[in-house]
């Protein structure tokens, strides 16, 4: 019996396992787009996401979402919008220590094109996961844990936050997409200096924010 199914009734496991390294969590999502029993024939849920990643998991979930931001697939209109109004609903649960990750159908229902997350998932991304998997470990693993944990999710919502004034300006976004992927990428490997990094890079995003949004 499945724990999860998709958007299309497919039970999780027969997606994948529950990702447990970088490289296996972008192949895990690079199925979506080359498994035809799963969504539409053009594009998949983000429920059909969260099926693949499990809902008691942050960390995946964030770095998958930093991902797309900062993936060619964000040229499309509305994605970057789309992509910072998920990540939003995400990290707040996370700040408030929920242990079960809950969307509301309108988010779960909203669609992503195949070629989108082909785009994400590149070639030349799965290369670099490859190559990061050898060298990410748990350090200052205590910074993953409660109450920093909480702090990061917070962190990760103003992130989120400053997407939008951003998105008016070309290529600004990929600062808090970047930032979040750090931050994704430090919880799922449980590596402290990373979200440190990430804390820097949110600052940075929320100054670039601010500068956008304010008059001269």
């Amino acid at each position: 019996m499945c724990a999860e199914t998709t958007s299309g009734g497919v039970c999780a496991p027969r997606l994948a396992c529950r990702p447990h390294s970088f490289s296996h969590l972008v192949e895990s999502i690079a199925v979506l787009a080359e498994d035809a029993s799963i969504g539409e024939p053009t594009s998949v849920s983000v429920a059909d996401i969260m099926a693949v990643i499990g809902r008691r998991s942050y960390g995946p979930l964030l770095l998958v979402l930093g991902l797309f931001s900062i993936s060619p697939a964000t040229i499309l209109p509305g994605m970057t919008s789309a992509a910072a109004l998920v990540t939003l609903a995400v990290s707040l649960q996370l700040a408030f220590g929920s242990s079960h990750l809950w969307l509301p159908g309108m988010l779960l229902r909203l669609r992503i094109a195949r070629s989108s997350i082909k785009a994400a998932t590149s070639d030349g991304l799965r290369k670099w996961a490859r190559r990061l998997d050898r060298v990410l470990q748990p350090r200052l693993v205590f910074l993953s844990e409660t109450p920093f944990a909480n702090a990061a999710g917070l962190l990760c919502a103003l992130a989120a936050i400053a997407t939008f004034p951003l998105s008016l300006i070309p290529l600004a976004p990929l600062i808090p997409g970047l930032a979040i992927t750090v931050l994704g990428l430090g919880l799922f490997a449980r590596d402290g200096f990373l979200l440190i990094l990430s804390d820097v890079l949110i600052v940075a995003a929320i100054g670039a924010a601010l500068a956008a949004a304010l008059p001269v």
